[in-house]
């Protein structure tokens, strides 16, 4: 997946207790009692997770958020068709009037999040919640850029960075006399071992993921030669830099000069890999 922020997108105090007291509770977490101060909520939270694609983490998550509110209770709102179909929802619900407190944005819907759909943005509840600094200190700087606008202002909170991760086949590094123990750590060394197995086994070498609607693989393949599809501002398109098209041409190069790389649909990558066929692949099959 991409990487994803977390924006509030009514203008609800989630996140900030009113001023009341803290307590401990059993196993020494801060829990805000229910007092007269606090006046019990029910809010809904909407998410892209299903039963089968993290939805026991998130029922974990807002179990223990009620543990320490146990004056919120959150409604968990699964919505099917991913991110896009999850914004064309919520982008009715405010139509409507009746949207949810807080929702799980796409990174690619980042900046429309940001500047089209009235939210309350994090950097506010400052004024109101006196742990709202110590929250967000806890976050790695290049993490919780991921939810700032570009004047450096924190509009979301990042809750999921998904990582492209390199699978491999031990089974045919060791066919093409490879080490898999000692896997590639570059890009130029995918490449050689790629070489080396089409040339010892026949199979292909390296499989990349892609999709009209989902390209932050190959984003993570411009990325590490120094490219970037956007600008630092977000607001203009950068695609043609040398640093692009020379990892574009070092993707070519795969599939075209040393053919270690099928030019196949995802499905089709994803049957070659558990099927042993394919060496190398960024992803594994989506849930």
């Amino acid at each position: 997946l991409v990487c994803l922020v977390v924006v509030i997108v009514a203008g609800c105090g989630l996140g900030a207790n009113g001023g009341a007291d803290v307590e401990k509770g059993a196993n020494g977490e801060e829990v805000v009692p229910v007092t007269e101060k606090v006046v019990p909520v029910t809010i809904e939270y909407w998410h892209i997770n299903s039963a089968i694609f993290g939805g026991e983490a998130v029922d974990e998550l807002i179990e223990r958020f009620q543990e320490i509110h146990p004056h919120i209770t959150v409604l968990s709102r699964f919505q099917e068709g991913s991110y896009g179909g999850l914004l064309k929802n919520l982008q009715a619900a405010i139509a409507a009037g009746n949207p949810p407190a807080v929702a799980q944005i796409g990174y690619n819907f980042r900046l429309l999040a940001l500047y089209e759909l009235p939210h309350k943005p994090i950097f506010e509840f400052a004024r109101t919640d006196a742990g709202h600094q110590l929250f967000l200190d806890k976050f790695v700087d290049g993490v919780l850029g991921l939810g700032q606008d570009g004047e450096g202002n924190q509009r979301g909170i990042p809750y999921v960075t998904s990582l492209p991760v390199l699978y491999y086949n031990a089974d045919l590094f060791r066919a093409a006399g490879l080490n898999p123990d000692n896997p590639p750590e570059t890009w130029e060394e995918v490449r050689e071992f790629a070489l080396a197995i089409k040339e010892h086994t026949e199979e292909y070498g390296i499989g990349i993921r892609i999709s009209t609607s989902n390209n932050w693989l190959p984003q993570s393949l411009i990325e590490s030669n120094g490219g970037r599809f956007l600008s630092d501002d977000d607001m203009s398109v950068v695609v043609y830099s040398p640093e692009n098209i020379k990892a574009y041409e070092f993707w070519q190069a795969l599939a075209v000069k040393d053919k270690t790389l099928p030019v196949v649909t995802n499905k089709e990558l994803e049957h070659a890999f558990l099927a042993g066929r394919l060496v190398c692949t960024s992803q594994l099959p989506e849930a």
